[in-house]
This record gives structure tokens, sequence and C-alpha cells, in this order.
């Protein structure tokens, strides 16, 4: 899956290109993600991270509680995530235990987020609203690079908008403020 990710003023202008193009919304969600960050000064966030999301209101066929190992590749437009663990659990314990147990030696808790979002379909191609923290987000996806390009064009995204690599690093730089 391919990705962009901007930080708009608002979200109305989204919400109104959503309507005009008939957009399926596939419902609301709560996300609450710890980030975990390399011991390796090498590998830094922008590369790899590992996360602890927890869903307490989840649109997805997915548990509550997901651990993730991601990498970040950068694209001409936007980047592409490669997942290379995935684990579902049912509680924050039980996904604290297995983060403890394999990854406590490569990985350290580096800070957490919450988010309110919105996740609409263009076809196949995923748009979601989000309020992380106060501010506004959308996050364009599509299994194409093509695919992206046309939704960033659809709602008229400047290539000097869409942050470069994973939303973390951005998070990270505005809850410092």
């Amino acid at each position: 899956m391919f990705d962009a990710r901007i930080f708009p003023l608002n979200l109305k202008d989204a919400e109104v290109i959503l309507h005009r193009e008939h957009a399926v919304c596939k419902g609301d969600y709560l996300i609450s993600d710890k980030i975990y960050e390399s011991k390796d000064p090498k590998q830094t966030l922008d590369k790899i991270f590992l996360r602890l999301r927890l869903v307490p209101k989840n649109i997805w066929r997915e548990r509550p509680v997901v651990v993730a190992l991601k990498n970040t590749e950068l694209k001409k437009v936007g980047k592409q995530s490669k997942i290379n663990v995935k684990q579902e659990f049912d509680t924050e314990a039980e996904a604290q235990e297995f983060i403890d147990k394999n990854y406590s030696n490569e990985f350290q808790f580096s800070f957490e987020f919450n988010r309110k979002g919105w996740q609409y379909f263009l076809g196949e191609d995923g748009i979601d609203l989000e309020d992380i923290e106060g501010h506004y987000s959308i996050e364009f996806k599509s299994k194409t690079e093509e695919g992206l390009q046309k939704l960033l064009d659809l709602f008229g995204v400047k290539p000097e908008e869409v942050i470069k690599g994973p939303s973390v690093v951005a998070v990270k730089e505005f809850l410092k403020k």
C-alpha cells in the first residue's frame, strides 16, 4: 500500500470533495498509539519503529490491540510502509508482554498519542480524515503510486504539502511544541 499524509488547516474542504465524489464512509474510529524507537542510533524513527496500537473504537477486522514493526520506504510521492511483524492481542498487557519478551533489547518506548478518525473509500482507494492530538490530518492510500497521485490531484494536494516519511515523525515533532 502506498500512502501520503498532509496536515491541513481544516477537514471541511476534504469533506466537500468526498461528498461530491460519493465516497463511501466506512465509519469512525479511535486509536491510541505507543511508539517505540530503535536503540540503534542508525535506525532512526523515519526508517523503522515498533508500534503498540490500542483501538477502543474499531471498524476493522482486527483484535483491539495490535503490535506492528514497520519500515518506511520513501517514494516519489508519499511512502510505502512495510509491516515486518503484525501481532494481534485482546489486551494491552498481552501486547506489552510480547514486546518485552521479543523486542526490549532492540526498542525502547518513545512517546504516545491519540487520534480520532473517519475512514472513506473511493473505489479501492482510502482516505482517512483524522484529528491527531488537536492537529488535523488526511491520509491518502492506494495500491499503486499512480492511484495515490490521482487521489492527491483530486484533493488538490501540492507535493510540498505531503510530509516526508512516516507520520509518527511529524507527530513527535508537534507534540514537542
